[in-house]
């Protein structure tokens, strides 16, 4: 399982998170030293030619299908003056949780997605926790688009979905080897063509091999390579494999659903 980078423990899947709002990576070196204040919560834009802008990491919670725990982005908003200055007062205080919805915006552009600027709100928890990012409901108006991120996040999505968000955000240091960028496999014509992984190898080499465990033959049925995020976009549940085999080691298994079992 991948490591956290701040706890130091093992976690099933690890949060995706943006260390510093979009607008602060966008400035120069010289432009954060001398025209901006940030720090792991809190950050504030002073540029001589554009107004201010401040932002406040957060957190969104979005249920996971079959994972207690769920995931959480970690994403910055920004937010106005009157907001900024709200926080800041009652930022040690133990009954925040009871200030009302203030305004903001999402700060952050998630891959795939359109959420830089998207409109939401934040609500404040604790003294000791980051706000939680509330979406706004859906659109009523059937005419008027939902836009995709927010609306997967309210609905809650299913475990590939929510390994994508992890491994495709770099999520903490991870210690499985089938994470390794660019990584490439050698696979059956079954697989390339669709069908389920019921055999893998390992080989001595450092080489996968991510097979269909049936049987071949014909002309147009060749080998192929895949990249192994591919493979793991269409199953999740292949990212075992990783920590499971060692160099010469196989495993297989009866279908998608049934566990690995070394041979």
């Amino acid at each position: 399982m991948p490591t956290c980078a701040q706890c130091g423990t093992e976690h099933e899947l690890l949060d995706p998170m943006f260390l510093r709002p979009d607008a602060y990576v966008a400035l120069e070196e010289d432009q954060q030293e001398a025209h901006a204040r940030a720090d792991d919560d809190l950050c504030r834009i002073d540029l001589p030619t554009v107004p201010a802008q401040m932002f406040v990491r957060c957190v969104l919670p979005v249920r996971v299908q079959g994972l207690a725990d769920g995931i959480s982005w970690g994403l910055w908003v920004e937010v106005d003056e009157a907001a900024f200055s709200r926080i800041l007062e009652r930022w040690n205080d133990e009954e925040q949780a009871n200030e009302p919805l203030l305004p903001a915006t999402i700060a952050n552009a998630i891959p795939g997605y359109e959420t830089l600027g998207l409109p939401t709100h934040i609500q404040l928890t604790g003294p000791s926790t980051r706000p939680d990012i509330v979406l706004a409901p859906a659109p009523s108006n059937n005419t008027e688009p939902d836009n995709t991120f927010a609306m997967q996040c309210r609905a809650g999505v299913d475990r590939d979905q929510a390994y994508q968000w992890s491994h495709s955000m770099g999520a903490g240091e991870s210690d499985n080897p089938l994470d390794t960028r660019d990584l490439r496999a050698f696979v059956c014509g079954h697989v390339a063509d669709g069908d389920p992984v019921r055999y893998a190898v390992r080989d001595g080499d450092g080489d996968w091999q991510f097979l269909c465990g049936g049987e071949h033959g014909g002309a147009t049925d060749q080998p192929a390579v895949l990249g192994v995020d591919e493979l793991l976009e269409r199953d999740a549940s292949l990212r075992e494999l990783g920590t499971l085999l060692q160099p010469s080691q196989q495993a297989e298994r009866q279908d998608s659903q049934s566990p690995w079992q070394l041979l």
